[in-house]
């Protein structure tokens, strides 16, 4: 800041001269939403984070009754719909370090279900669909804070380009978000030993 931005003041009393600085600093910027759930996630002992990318040409539709959390709370529920081209996400955290649960989505015309279910204890995820469509899963449940991301997708229609190019985005996603973990926690701690 140069010197004819601040304002100083000479005050002249028994003790001498005294300058003060006054400097108006502007407000931080609220947080956004994804440091608002970051932060709440690293505060639990186990942490997983989904994305379920919809490359089909139609909408996913969540089936409330399979939708279920044995171990763990919700910290961002599924979305009731994944509209085609778009991406849903989802969030679940626990601080006994037990994450189990289930959620399906259905599509209109499409008999069955794409279903998904994980358990943090045994390190499993699986992903299952109706046939002519495939769901890939890209990341492990083996870290403290995992992010999984599916790319769910139609056989005949989808080309090999479009999810090579989901996949290319998702594993530049995936290591912002571990290393921002990772550097959210190590201020956590800093924060921690100073106090």
């Amino acid at each position: 800041m140069c010197i004819r931005d601040r304002y100083q003041r000479r005050v002249r009393g028994t003790l001498g001269v005294f300058t003060r600085k006054d400097e108006v600093k502007p407000p931080a910027p609220p947080p956004t939403e994804e440091e608002i759930l970051r932060k709440q996630l690293s505060k639990a002992s186990r942490s997983f984070r989904f994305e379920y990318n919809n490359i089909t040409p139609k909408t996913l539709t969540r089936v409330d009754p399979e939708m279920k959390l044995t171990h763990g709370i919700w910290v961002r529920e599924p979305p009731p719909e994944i509209p085609s081209n778009c991406a849903g996400r989802v969030a679940v955290a626990s601080k006994k370090g037990l994450i189990e649960g289930h959620i399906a989505y259905t599509m209109e015309g499409i008999e069955g279900h794409f279903a998904f279910t994980f358990n943090a204890d045994h390190k499993k995820m699986a992903a299952t669909c109706p046939e002519g469509f495939e769901i890939t899963q890209e990341g492990t449940p083996t870290n403290k804070h995992a992010v999984i991301v599916f790319i769910i997708s139609q056989k005949s229609v989808t080309s090999t380009k479009k999810i090579d190019a989901v996949r290319r985005s998702i594993s530049i996603q995936m290591t912002e978000e571990l290393s921002a973990f990772a550097e959210f926690e190590k201020q956590e701690k800093e924060l921690a030993v100073k106090k």
